[in-house]
């Protein structure tokens, strides 16, 4: 059964270019590896020059206000609706021409549609984001007696130094500062080590600003990490930045990222089709005590990744053997265990 991206990457630039000339959207440019089209992905009078589509990844990128990367379906989907035209996913696979009837069934055409209207809810708390002065990280340096815990889980001073993580000492919180895909600075979040401190993880405060961000926005590690993502063509997803964090400290090649919590949202599926992989490993922490808690939970995360599974190929680390402990993530406990679970991770 084909996925849309087996799908798009059967159409030649040549039918990209039919397909869209029917809407009377005409290239502006064309080189040996992008066709350079109007934003008509959004206007309904052309636009300016500044939509590209890419002849190898067969994606399209708006450098205006869509700001995003979409494929072909998606494009059509955009230009019919500006058209005062509903047009689900199905129909626009159906109108390229590409869909082969015996392997897009009405499964699929049922999962892709789920896909599709969980996309169009807009999110909420549209934040206007507010790119850090970097200085603002000097309040916090590095102090090997403040991250000493970590130190103790594992975390190298290396890891912890390339990731800028710091402490307060006022606050008694390890610092750790949160970038976007550009390496901005975005926010700063504090784990708080005080036994009575009600939250362990909140934005931090100092001098009376509040460094906080919408997590949600963003995949924690993603700028340092993501040119290695894309030469292994696999990301690792984890709850937390820790875990991000204990990956630097033993894996060649760091291709782990953190999601804030056990969600994905639409931002950071953007985030993950801009990177053109095929593979993703879900790494949440173990919050499972018996079988039939962790077959429950596995069935959650199918139903999670199902904004995922049209895009990628998708795999689990599970504990099937008691590795780990409850509530652990599966970098917790160490290298061999980390690397049996991916060895015998669970296929979606």
């Amino acid at each position: 059964m084909s996925t849309p991206k087996q799908l798009r990457m059967q159409l030649k630039p040549v039918e990209i270019k039919n397909i869209l000339a029917t809407y009377n959207i005409l290239p502006y440019d064309e080189t040996e590896n992008e066709i350079i089209y109007p934003t008509a992905c959004h206007n309904l009078e052309g636009g300016s020059p500044k939509l590209y589509y890419y002849k190898n990844e067969k994606i399209f990128k708006c450098y205006t206000e869509c700001n995003k990367m979409f494929d072909i379906f998606e494009m059509l989907i955009k230009v019919n609706n500006l058209r005062g035209v509903e047009m689900n996913l199905y129909e626009a696979i159906q109108e390229t021409g590409v869909e082969n009837k015996n392997e897009f069934d009405q499964e699929l055409h049922d999962d892709l549609e789920v896909l599709r209207q969980f996309t169009k809810k807009k999110e909420k708390n549209d934040f206007n984001i507010n790119i850090l002065n970097k200085n603002i990280l000097d309040r916090f340096p590095y102090n090997q007696i403040g991250v000493k815990s970590w130190l103790n889980e594992g975390i190298t001073e290396e890891a912890m130094k390339k990731f800028n993580i710091g402490y307060d000492e006022y606050l008694n919180a390890i610092t750790i500062p949160n970038y976007d895909r550009e390496g901005d600075l975005v926010g700063i979040r504090g784990r708080f080590l005080n036994p009575d401190s009600p939250h362990k993880y909140l934005p931090l405060k100092s001098y009376g600003e509040t460094f906080s961000f919408p997590t949600g926005k963003y995949l924690y590690g993603y700028h340092l990490n993501k040119e290695n993502i894309k030469k292994k063509d696999l990301a690792i997803l984890f709850e937390g930045e820790k875990s991000v964090l204990k990956a630097e400290s033993i894996l060649d090649s760091n291709i782990a990222l953190a999601t804030f919590s056990n969600k994905i949202s639409i931002d950071q599926l953007n985030l993950l089709l801009e990177l053109n992989i095929n593979n993703i490993i879900l790494a949440f922490d173990k919050d499972y005590t018996n079988k039939k808690e962790r077959e429950e939970l596995l069935e959650k995360w199918r139903d999670l990744t199902e904004i995922l599974a049209p895009f990628f190929n998708i795999s689990f680390l599970v504990d099937t053997v008691d590795m780990l402990e409850y509530k652990d993530s599966p970098v917790d406990r160490g290298k061999d265990k980390f690397y049996k679970l991916i060895k015998y991770r669970v296929k979606r």
